[in-house]
This record gives structure tokens, sequence and C-alpha cells, in this order.
């Protein structure tokens, strides 16, 4: 706890598929002034079967709309809990509005950055064939 760091170790398999991921998860807390503090989160990730077909890129894209998904609602919770300290007795405080999702929409965070990458390939395809039509048809 003097260091403000915590260390995570997480693991799951698929259901169908022979699939699995491990995780190590390091966070620590660093002060930046009286009222903010950075956290600095450092992962290493093991994954096998078809979800390591992606590639890192992807990877990298999907741990980053998730690590934000997760700072939106810790944020909620601690205005909510700030607001609910500051809150006069008696006044009624909303509780934070949370993201909540037992599973990971994979096709819905990896998509964007799939399409980036799938569309030089798609063109690159679509010129060969053009040339193979093209000796073809001469």
């Amino acid at each position: 706890e003097a260091t403000h760091t915590a260390v995570i170790t997480a693991s799951g398999k698929e259901i169908r598929g022979g699939g699995s991921a491990s995780a190590v998860i390091t966070a620590t807390l660093v002060s930046e002034g009286p009222n903010s503090t950075r956290a600095d989160v450092l992962t290493e990730l093991t994954i096998t079967g078809k979800v390591a077909q992606f590639g890192k890129g992807v990877i990298t894209d999907v741990s980053k709309k998730l690590i934000d998904q997760f700072a939106t609602n810790l944020q909620a919770v601690i205005a909510a809990k700030s607001a609910a300290d500051s809150a006069a007795p008696g006044e009624v405080v909303a509780a934070p509005v949370i993201q909540a999702s037992d599973s990971i929409d994979l096709l819905g965070a990896a998509g964007a950055p799939v399409l980036k990458r799938a569309i030089p390939v798609a063109i690159g395809v679509i010129v060969i064939v053009g040339i193979i039509v093209y000796f073809i048809v001469k």
C-alpha cells in the first residue's frame, strides 16, 4: 500500500473452443495534485485460440476501449460518492449510471480497427482480380 500499487491476476477459458486468456495487471496510483490522481496500468496478456488471430493492434484497441469504459465508470462512482459526502442532511443524491456488461462485444469494440486493416487488403484483391480479368479478356 505504501507504493499505491495493486496487482491483479486473471485468467479465463472460452466456453466453446480451446481459447484462453491470462493477464497480470499492475496499476500504480500517482498523485498529480490535491484533487487529482493518475493511474498507470501495465498489462501482461497471454491469449490463445481464435481470439489471438485478431493480432496485437486489434487487441490493443479493444483493451483501450475497455480501460476507457472502466475509467468512465470509476469516475461516475467517485463523483457520486463526492456528491453524497457533500450533500446536506436529508438531500437525495442520484446514484451513478454504470455501464454494466457481463460480456464483451468484440465485434463492436474491434470493428473499426479491423475495417481499417481490411480495406487496403480488399482494395489490393480488387486490383489483382481486375488485372487478371484484363489479361484473360485481352
